[in-house]
């Protein structure tokens, strides 16, 4: 099984400098961005499957739109391949609160720590 989550963390920090695992509690400084590994599995010998979940939280729509392009190009650029976005009508949560969430998956080799590149 890989263990992605610090690579996804330094990942994210490269897009915004406010960033937690998991979902936030409490006063929460925007923008923000969560991040969760929904599922980590064998494929076989040679392969794992890994998910993510990553939420994007800002005060405008404009900012939600532009830091989710940011995140999508980081996840691409390290392989990862986008299977879900919250459609745009659905993201407002609130007077000033804005969410999309965004799911990625990847193929892992195992015995070289890599992304198998094109893979959901």
């Amino acid at each position: 099984m890989i263990d992605a989550r610090e690579q996804i963390k330094d990942l994210l920090l490269t897009v915004c400098s406010n960033v937690k695992m998991s979902k936030p509690d409490g006063d929460v400084t925007l923008p923000l961005i969560c991040y969760a590994e929904t599922s980590n599995l064998s494929v076989n010998v040679a392969y794992d499957r890994i998910r993510w979940r990553v939420a994007v939280y800002c005060n405008t729509f404009a900012e939600l739109v532009e830091l989710v392009n940011k995140v999508d190009a980081a996840m691409a650029g390290l392989g990862f391949t986008r299977t879900y976005i919250t459609p745009d009508d659905e993201a407002r949560k609130g007077t000033d609160l804005y969410l999309k969430r965004l799911d990625y998956s990847a193929l892992i080799n195992k015995e070289y720590n890599t992304v198998v590149r094109g893979s959901v």
